[in-house]
């Protein structure tokens, strides 16, 4: 379940720090700095479901139990919709801002 969204974080993903980190910043962009962030969100998203994932493999031997189990699932559920939701709306704006005539 964990790979796909830390694909799209960039967990694991060789390089991808030094693409993202400005590499000078005093010339770092409103963009970049928004960029950074959402890619920090997705990494926040991806840990939470690593966490549930383990939660959910100690369940399974007997080492926590349900309640904690079951909490940690829905935050993970939680921050995915949370990134969904974002997601969409970033590109609902970006639809309305190539609609804008220049």
């Amino acid at each position: 379940m964990a790979e796909g969204i830390q694909a799209i974080g960039g967990a694991g993903v060789p390089g991808l720090n030094t693409i993202v980190a400005p590499a000078n910043t005093q010339n770092t962009t409103p963009f970049q700095i928004m960029l950074d962030a959402a890619i920090s969100g997705l990494r926040e998203v991806s840990a939470a479901e690593a966490k549930a994932d383990a939660y959910i493999v100690q369940y399974s031997q007997g080492n926590v139990s349900m309640e904690e189990t079951l909490m940690e699932v829905q935050k993970m559920t939680m921050a995915v919709q949370m990134a969904t939701t974002v997601v969409n709306q970033v590109v609902s704006t970006f639809k309305e801002i190539e609609q804008i005539p220049v």
